[in-house]
């Protein structure tokens, strides 16, 4: 959970301050606008004044403290509370500050103790109810967490609260209850209500634009979540959590390159901000750089150790260090979650370690399970990704996102009955959610296709298209025993091709690109999630293209991550697709290899991947599919026609690149980059 820390610090909101108090209003001024140091010389003129009432110094010691916050400087934040407590110790506000601070770097018994105090001192202090809330959470306290959350629905209707401070503070009370309860009518009411109630009574609330993006955004609706970020940020250019929203957005459309800029940029804000630095890890999961993961897991764990979905992370790479457990092994552990002994030497490993030491705080970690589930889904481990959303959503049923995220998972594996059981229950407890609104709506449309069965293939098409999806069919069936040889693998069950056409004033394109993403646009015509395939009916896009070449490429992709269980890099898995559509190589490509080998700027072995996840132009991209192709015809002229047979042998057995080419070519991956290396300038 990301708290905005909005301790009555919005001018117009703030107690009300006469003309005697010039330096308290420009330090809370320039702290709004996240110029901490100017705020600091300010305040410290303030402490010179000896004709402050208790109220402004109250105010003083919030303002001071969040400085040092919003600057991740958590030490000297703490420092400042906690001597704030010793001289107002009748202040409910600064004890609720104080346990915030304590909180945030887990501190959890001490958070516990100044909440307490807070709440003795007032029962309706607003950060009070909502640390006592989120700790009662992070102890697995669901029911009792839940009641306190409400609190701030019947707050808000009891008392009509005007300032920004506390409308902010009660938009983040609220939407917890709302996600928990399924209550979708109150984020409409948060976005478009409580939030623009905030911004009027307070124009310099960036937090109340924060709130609102983050909102937007948890909803996929990003085109209104990117404006409220960016009007946080003309308040506050140093606001961290716009930077990592924005950052955010840019990263669930796999643009990765823009999502660390924007990680960066909250860093350099924020150096302990654990959002940011779980960003700028996620960007390394998501290349499936685990090694420059890991510093930045590690920092977000110095600054609190329970974070849990820091812990998440550290799991993901324990994991991806010693290889999943088997489902039974798993199996084990999530049915004896109370019980380690139980888990058949699981609780020796690190990962086993990191859960046990997390249920000692947790019982119930919910979000540590489903954020490991995600990272496991991502990287395209089904099997176990569906155990531990399902332990997630056994753990903590008040979560939706582990019902959304296994419901979109049966999509990528082709499981509509279970997909549309699970989505259509994640629909009924929020339809503001964009992606499982229009997942249904693809189901609808899918469900109105005819299909197409042979012994190996199922082909869904809209009645109009029962031609050409006979077609298909017909072709996929002539080349399945040529790749299944080539390959060494035939799939367990039937593949299925699901090829959208225009329906619903939406065209095949965008279905298409629903089906993939849940959104409506993605730049290709055809893609596979590695269990079933989805294409734009070439009937239906704007240009046409061959559509058996794309039917072979993304049946390749069936094949070889199938058998290799998921384990061969983006690179290798496209180099094999590309080489299987023929010797013919775009002219275009030839054009791009000269310009990029004349100037230096090509991908090796090690840096190839970010040309498909990280690409900065449509060139880029274009490249790293180019390379990859190159890199299979170097392989085969250098070491062998069966040289690409047994590297994919070697990814199967769990080898990773640097292990596989000295072990199946006999030379070292230097060796291989140089002679690469050779024979691209030979070849441009």
């Amino acid at each position: 959970m990301r708290l905005i820390m909005a301790f009555a610090l919005c001018l117009a909101s703030s107690v009300a301050l006469g003309q005697e108090s010039p330096f308290l209003l420009r330090g809370l001024e320039h702290l709004q606008h996240g110029r901490y140091d100017e705020a600091r010389e300010s305040f410290d003129e303030v402490e010179l004044d000896t004709e402050t009432t208790p109220e402004e110094r109250i105010l003083l010691v919030v303002g001071r403290c969040r400085s040092f916050v919003e600057q991740g400087e958590w030490d000297k934040a703490i420092s400042i509370a906690r001597a704030g407590v010793e001289k107002h110790r009748e202040s409910s506000r600064l004890w609720a500050l104080l346990a915030e601070c304590q909180f945030e770097t887990g501190k959890s018994t001490e958070a516990a103790r100044s909440v307490k105090q807070a709440l003795d001192l007032d029962s309706q202090q607003p950060n009070a109810v909502l640390i006592y809330a989120h700790l009662l959470t992070e102890a697995g306290r669901y029911d009792e967490a839940v009641d306190q959350y409400r609190w701030f629905v019947r707050h808000y209707n009891r008392t009509q609260p005007d300032d920004a401070d506390t409308l902010v503070t009660i938009g983040e009370g609220a939407a917890q209850y709302a996600r928990w309860k399924g209550v979708s009518d109150v984020f409409k009411f948060l976005v478009n209500t409580l939030c623009a109630d905030a911004r009027k009574a307070s124009p310099d609330s960036w937090q109340a634009y924060v709130l609102s993006g983050d909102l937007l955004m948890e909803k996929y609706n990003r085109k209104q979540a990117v404006p409220e970020y960016h009007a946080a940020l003309a308040i506050n250019p140093n606001c961290a959590a716009a930077h990592v929203g924005l950052g955010q957005i840019e990263l669930t459309e796999n643009r990765l390159q823009a999502a660390d800029e924007f990680a960066d940029a909250a860093i350099e804000a924020n150096a302990h901000y654990i959002p940011a630095l779980l960003l700028k890890a996620d960007i390394a999961l998501i290349s499936d750089d685990h090694a420059a993961a890991r510093p930045f897991i590690e920092r977000a764990l110095e600054v609190n150790p329970n974070n849990q979905h820091a812990l998440a992370r550290l799991a993901v790479c324990q994991l991806r260090d010693v290889g999943i457990p088997e489902d039974d092994e798993l199996q084990a552990v999530f049915v004896h979650l109370d019980d380690p002994k139980a888990w058949n030497g699981v609780q020796d490993e690190d990962f086993g370690k990191t859960l046990s030491r997390l249920l000692e705080l947790n019982p119930k970690p919910g979000l540590f399970l489903a954020d490991v589930g995600n990272f496991l889904d991502s990287g395209r481990k089904f099997d176990a990704a569906k155990l531990f959303y399902q332990a997630a959503i056994e753990t903590m049923p008040q979560l939706s996102g582990p019902k959304t995220a296994l419901g979109l998972l049966y999509m990528r594996t082709g499981e509509l009955d279970k997909a549309e059981e699970i989505l259509d229950a994640a629909f009924d407890a929020d339809r503001f959610h964009v992606r499982v609104s229009n997942m249904r709506k693809l189901l609808e449309v899918l469900n109105t296709y005819v299909l197409i069965e042979s012994p190996h293939f199922v082909i869904h098409c809209d009645p109009s298209e029962r031609a050409l999806g006979q077609e298909m069919s017909a072709y996929l069936e002539s080349i399945y025993d040529e790749l299944a040889t080539t390959y060494e693998y035939e799939p367990p069950t039937r593949t299925h091709f699901e090829i959208y056409s225009d329906a619903k004033d939406q065209n095949a394109h965008a279905w298409f690109s629903t089906r993939m993403s849940g959104l409506p646009w993605i730049q290709t015509i055809g893609a596979s999630t590695g269990m079933i395939v989805a294409l734009a009916s070439p009937e239906k896009t704007q240009e046409k293209y061959n559509w058996a070449r794309v039917l072979k490429h993304e049946f390749v992709h069936i094949l070889t991550l199938q058998k290799t269980g998921f384990a061969m890099p983006h690179w290798y898995t496209e180099a094999l697709a590309v080489t299987s559509e023929g010797d013919q190589i775009p002219e275009a490509w030839y054009d791009l290899l000269i310009q990029r080998v004349a100037s230096g700027d090509t991908y090796n072995l090690a840096t190839l991947n970010q040309g498909f996840q990280r690409p900065k132009s449509r060139d880029d991209w274009t490249m790293a599919y180019c390379q990859s192709r190159f890199y299979a015809k170097y392989f085969t002229d250098e070491f062998g026609r069966d040289a690409l047979t047994r590297l994919t042998r070697a990814y199967a057995s769990g080898m990773t690149t640097e292990e596989a080419i000295p072990s199946i070519f006999g030379v070292n991956v230097e060796d291989v980059e140089e002679g690469y290396a050779k024979f691209l300038t030979e070849t441009a």
